[in-house]
């Protein structure tokens, strides 16, 4: 069923009552109640809902409720599971490494606690146990040593399956689906604050995987890892950006209709000039121009900045199927612009019908 009218189900309730008068007022009450709930606009629309009105009116046309198609989801998570070998180094060589971080590491990966560790969180650990193991090596009296050469045997396969542990912390990551999935309501207002913090914390994770082991790059803590993971899972900045722009473009798109022909339909090219003509022209000015542009335009500005981070995330993943929605969200912004280009383009040729100069009330 459409999103937009997952409410608008009329549910019809039959009782058994001699009182015939009171149930239909009842029936009828319940009826009203249900209709009130299915004109509900998306928050996003609103400016949207009144323009279509604007325009429809002097035209006399009829206005159909919009449309909008179920809205694009990141593909379901065992779709991208990745399967990596298990490396680990015994909890009795953990103990005989008590001098160094490693030690302590890996007895907490080691921990039922640890072991329930996924995404960016886990990869993370990854990282830090290979520098630390590296450490430890160079700390050992004798690096030849049995100890020593189970340590080697151990870094050299945590690194081996490295590209898949990056694999699987994108795939599996919460944070970082959430922050990817569209929110499951726009809103008439995105916050440039809220968004910048999303971005802030979208950069940490971006960071973490362009960290390699050869790199002058410092690996980020855990600390401010932890606070980027928290932003994303909590803040909606980035899933009310996808709804938004989602919603803007199917609206635009089946908005073209009421101005195609509108010159004709005014009566624009009979002589004279109709005053339905006159007053598009103030819907235009007014409601287009001013406000229906300007809404797109924000919604374009904000994916101007996050597209890069996403065409970024696409460089780390070698799993088609996220690679390619990530394409999906980034062409969002690309066929809004062009919906809203193709809309000024049908009121382009309205002026031209009723001859109209730009920018001229007379």
């Amino acid at each position: 069923m459409n999103p937009f009218h997952e409410r608008c189900e009329r549910t019809m309730i039959v009782t058994r009552t001699t009182r015939f008068g009171y149930a239909f007022g009842l029936l009828t009450l319940l009826f009203s109640l249900t209709l009130s709930g299915c004109s509900d606009t998306p928050p996003a629309l609103k400016v949207l809902v009144d323009y279509r009105e604007r325009v429809a009116t002097p035209q006399d046309l009829p206005l159909p409720a919009l449309q909008l198609p179920a809205v694009i989801r990141p593909p379901e998570p065992r779709k991208l599971r990745v399967e990596v070998p298990d490396v680990t180094v015994s909890l009795l060589d953990s103990l005989r490494l008590d001098t160094c971080a490693a030690g302590a590491s890996i007895v907490q990966r080691n921990s039922a606690l640890g072991r329930l560790e996924t995404g960016f969180r886990r990869y993370h650990g990854d990282l830090e146990i290979i520098d630390q193991l590296n450490d430890c090596l160079t700390s050992l009296d004798d690096p030849s040593s049995e100890l020593g050469q189970r340590l080697q045997q151990a870094l050299a396969a945590k690194r081996e399956t490295l590209p898949l542990l990056k694999q699987r912390a994108i795939a599996s990551d919460d944070a970082l689906r959430h922050a990817l999935t569209p929110a499951n309501q726009s809103s008439a207002d995105l916050s440039n604050e809220s968004l910048a913090e999303s971005l802030d914390a979208f950069q940490v994770l971006l960071n973490l995987l362009q960290y390699t082991e050869e790199s002058d790059q410092v690996l980020i803590s855990a600390e401010r890892l932890e606070r980027a993971l928290e932003t994303l899972e909590q803040n909606e900045a980035l899933g009310l950006l996808w709804r938004n722009q989602h919603e803007w473009l199917h609206g635009l798109e089946q908005s073209h209709s009421l101005v195609i022909g509108s010159g004709e339909r005014s009566g624009c090219l009979s002589a004279g000039t109709p005053q339905r003509a006159q007053v598009l022209r103030t819907v235009f000015s007014k409601y287009f121009a001013a406000e229906v542009q300007a809404q797109v335009a924000l919604l374009i500005g904000h994916a101007y900045r996050v597209n890069p981070l996403l065409t970024e995330l696409q460089k780390h993943s070698n799993q088609t199927l996220l690679v390619d929605y990530l394409t999906e969200l980034q062409d969002l912004s690309i066929q809004l612009t062009a919906a809203i280009k193709t809309h000024a383009e049908h009121w382009q040729q309205f002026f031209r019908d009723c001859d109209f100069q730009p920018g001229s009330q007379s």
